[in-house]
């Protein structure tokens, strides 16, 4: 079971509910040589062999800091139909959502950055409105789809009830939101890019830093204790569904020590 919403009687209390639902990847892969058989699936092979961007990308490791993905024409196509029928939530193919899936692995080919979202839970915290610290980070409400996403994958809490914590009664509905960008990496099997840790370990530090100084002027503006206990950075690319957690995460590596932060 999993987190799914908000219990309907409840503006506060999220519960684990089953529901169950088709595993499209699975029926995908079982009919894959009758969709292969398609003239529709021969005729999106051959635009992406004649495409040179497409056929760029493909053969190869498509990837960041955080890993790659094997781009093959058939699995691409694959994760295409995959996505679109997910987004539809039904045995029907939608040509928008089609397209849609299309453009953003266009956007992804054309682009030489992958981008990232890093979000940290506040404690202690409520929100008005949404407000910007920096061109890169703000202080963001929280949906109802983004709390059950962090439920689900551990990083969120509040008060835990039911026999297998199936209830969880006022988690945190505000975080720091950081938006960044990488550089992309195409490249073959056999000639892996040197990565630069240096560069690497320099953008998590100026992360950690301006999250801590956010944290200190909340504390400062508020008065109140704010407990960020973790965080989480995915990729808003296409081909990336993955994602990073740090529990503790506002370890700084710096000069900067958030005064209050440290002290309450």
């Amino acid at each position: 079971m999993s987190f799914r919403g908000k219990r309907k009687d409840s503006q506060t209390l999220f519960a684990r509910r089953q529901k169950p639902k088709p595993e499209y990847s699975i029926l995908i892969h079982r009919t894959s040589q009758a969709i292969q058989a398609l003239v529709t699936y021969k005729h999106a092979r051959l635009a992406i062999e004649a495409d040179e961007l497409w056929l760029n990308h493909m053969n190869k490791l498509v990837g960041g800091f955080m890993g790659s993905s094997r781009l093959e024409i058939d699995g691409v196509l694959r994760q295409i139909l995959t996505r679109s029928l997910k987004a539809t939530d039904q045995f029907e193919l939608s040509e928008a959502h089609f397209d849609k899936q299309v453009n953003a692995l266009e956007k992804l080919f054309l682009s030489s950055t992958i981008e990232f979202i890093r979000t940290t839970p506040l404690y202690g915290i409520t929100l008005q409105e949404d407000f910007a610290i920096t061109d890169a980070i703000s202080i963001e409400s929280l949906s109802d789809d983004e709390v059950v996403r962090l439920l689900n994958i551990g990083l969120l809490s509040g008060n835990i009830y039911g026999s297998g914590g199936d209830f969880v009664h006022e988690p945190a509905r505000v975080a720091i939101v950081s938006r960044f960008s990488a550089p992309k990496a195409v490249y073959g099997d056999s000639d892996p890019p040197a990565i630069d840790t240096a560069a690497v370990t320099e953008l998590w530090n100026r992360l950690y830093l301006d999250e801590a100084k956010a944290i200190d002027l909340l504390t400062l503006t508020l008065d109140v204790a704010i407990r960020p206990i973790g965080s989480v950075t995915a990729s808003s690319s296409v081909m990336n569904s993955s994602y990073q957690i740090q529990k503790n995460a506002l370890v700084i590596h710096g000069d900067y020590q958030p005064s209050l932060l440290l002290r309450r």
